[in-house]
């Protein structure tokens, strides 16, 4: 009898223990939807980039920053003469352009960070900071061919950088006539991407992976051979030895033509030209042409070689055709 009534003290005991537990636990529970509620939104935002229509606001960012840049120009010079509107806005348009760059060794970078799988040549740890570096490797009268580098920021990059672990042959792997598509297409885009590991960059960046890719300029459906583009933009030669550089202040001497057509007053002219009338101007007067001579002529000679079916070359352009030629039979 006294064991069954001590047993029954203490389970009275222990339920008056729990009792005091069931305000915490009942806080807990309240709590639980607004913790949920956290981690939803917080899942949410980290996902941020994958919403839909991102994609594409974070491709036409470059464009409505640059349209808004020409609003607010357009903004500060209400109150002023047709001819002070005139000067403002041709000097403007001319600050965007990259005044006498060589085309070959003008490099775009974009920041982002690691979110998708590729087939890398060297690691980028995931959610590590990297750059995308983009430069033209060669045109002919139709397609201009890129190439697009992944590498670690500066700021990012350490000495493990440097190691040489290619995923690509150390020299050109060049395919026979009686190999297949494929292996044709894998040795074309192989040769592109260890002449690549072989190249340096200017600061020393690590090339992580490679992307190749043919695009064409158009004018709504006219296809505008990429050279008038170029020209246009402000590309051309390097200035002769002693000379001082080309740039905003000392204009290339193909530029004075380009100005005129694509100056505030006169730019139907610029869009004539590219819908075609540079078919109507004669080979003498083509400033084109010479503003893309010289050494990046013999430059972009070198890349297209073997674009146009001559023989199995090694140019970046005719590896290039080769191997999407072959990819397009997979």
């Amino acid at each position: 009898m006294s064991l069954s009534f001590r047993g029954s003290l203490a389970n009275l005991q222990n339920l008056h223990g729990l009792s005091g537990l069931a305000p915490s636990l009942t806080a807990l529970v309240n709590a639980l939807p607004a913790i949920a509620k956290c981690a939803a939104i917080g899942l949410i935002l980290l996902n941020v980039r994958s919403w839909p229509l991102m994609w594409h606001l974070r491709v036409f960012r470059p464009v409505f920053a640059l349209r808004l840049r020409w609003y607010l120009v357009r903004l500060r010079t209400v109150f002023k003469s047709q001819a002070a509107k005139d000067k403002i806005y041709q000097k403007w348009f001319e600050d965007l352009t990259p005044m006498g760059k060589n085309p070959f060794e003008t490099v775009t970078s974009y920041k982002s960070w690691t979110t998708t799988h590729y087939h890398f040549l060297r690691e980028i740890p995931m959610l590590h900071r990297y750059e995308v570096r983009e430069r033209i490797v060669g045109w002919d009268n139709k397609w201009v061919g890129m190439l697009t580098y992944y590498s670690p920021p500066a700021s990012l990059r350490t000495p493990a950088d440097g190691l040489q672990t290619p995923a690509t042959p150390a020299n050109p792997v060049i395919a026979q006539a009686n190999e297949s598509d494929f292996d044709a297409a894998t040795a074309a885009m192989n040769a592109i991407a260890a002449a690549q590991l072989n190249t340096d960059e200017p600061d020393g960046a690590t090339l992580n992976c490679v992307v190749i890719s043919q695009l064409c300029f158009k004018h709504g459906r006219i296809t505008v051979p990429p050279s008038i583009v170029l020209a246009a933009s402000g590309f051309s030669v390097p200035a002769p030895e002693g000379l001082e550089p080309y740039s905003h202040a000392n204009h290339p001497p193909h530029f004075v033509h380009a100005k005129e057509l694509m100056s505030w007053a006169s730019s139907r002219k610029y869009i004539d030209l590219m819908r075609g009338g540079w078919r109507d101007v004669p080979e003498g007067d083509r400033w084109w042409v010479d503003a893309l001579g010289g050494v990046v002529e013999e430059r972009r000679k070198t890349s297209v070689e073997g674009l146009n079916g001559d023989g199995l070359a090694n140019g970046p352009m005719g590896l290039l055709r080769r191997g999407m030629d072959g990819a397009r039979t997979v």
